[in-house]
Parts: C-alpha cells; structure tokens; sequence
C-alpha cells in the first residue's frame, strides 16, 4: 500500500500543468473529415489511464461522451455506430497549430446507440508521435439513405501527460 501511495505521489509530481492560457479558445483547425450532418448535439472526447500494467506500461483510454437529438424522426440509440480517434502530428508540442505530416486514425468495434460507447484502447508505442494533438469521431455506418448519414467530431485536445 505503501509503494502505491509513493508511486501516485511521484506521478503528481511528474506531471506539469499548461501555464499558456492562450490556448484555450483557439479554434481547430478543419481536417480531412468533412461533416456533412452531426449526428449529436455536441461530443467530448474522454481520456483515462489505466496503470495496472505498471507504471512504464500505462494503457491510454480514449472515449466519448455526447449528447444525442432526434432528427428527421431517427432515434440515435437504434443506430450503428463507428468511433475514430485520430491523432496529428505537432511539429511543437506547445503549438496545437504546428501540424506536420499525416492523420493517422483508429477505430472502434461498431456500436449500437450511445449508451455503450466503446473506449479505444492503446499503449504509448502504438502512438507513433512524441507530440501530437488527438480528437474523437462517432459516424453512423447504418445509414440507408445518404441524407440519414451523419458524422460529428470533437474539438482537438493535447497529448497525455503520461
């Protein structure tokens, strides 16, 4: 018990804090993804890690969080469902507008509605970037008719500290 309070202790400090406000209200940048029709109302990405592999080997957790709305008569909980994570690479990681090189995404199982959400789950090394930004998208795979399609995305979010 004690050596896990000591290894919290030394993840706290660690860990650093953002002191660049001016960040904040940036805009993102548009990416490849065009968004022809949302299908929430908003979505968050979510970010946990899962240390019970160890502390050098951290399991990184990306998920979403959304608000649903019916449109046109759909019920977003009876739909399919895809979840990406996609991840640019920063020439600066202090900079979320230095982008270089490609987009790479990962994708989730398909999903049936938004009450089951899958998480994307990954280690350090999977990610091939030292700095990157990362943001989350759920786009309905299901659609019968083009206008029954829908794709929304979070904003960008900073690498993990880990």
């Amino acid at each position: 018990m004690k050596n896990l309070f000591l290894a919290l202790f030394g993840l706290m400090l660690f860990s650093s804090c953002a002191t660049d406000d001016s960040t904040i209200n940036e805009e993102p940048k548009p990416k490849s993804l065009s968004v022809a029709q949302p299908c929430f109302n908003s979505i968050d990405g979510t970010f946990t890690m899962d240390l019970s592999d160890g502390l050098g080997n951290p399991t990184l957790k990306f998920g979403a969080t959304v608000q649903t709305f019916v449109s046109g008569g759909l019920l977003p909980n009876s739909n399919i469902y895809v979840m990406y994570l996609q991840v640019q690479p920063l020439a600066d990681c202090e900079d979320m507008n230095s982008d270089t090189g490609s987009m790479i995404s990962f994708s989730s199982p398909s999903f049936k509605g938004v009450s089951s959400i899958p998480t994307i789950n990954l280690k350090p090394v999977n990610i091939p970037f030292m700095c990157y930004k990362w943001r989350v998208a759920i786009t309905r795979i299901d659609a019968k008719r083009k206008g029954d399609a829908c794709t929304s995305v979070s904003d960008w979010y900073d690498a993990p500290l880990y």
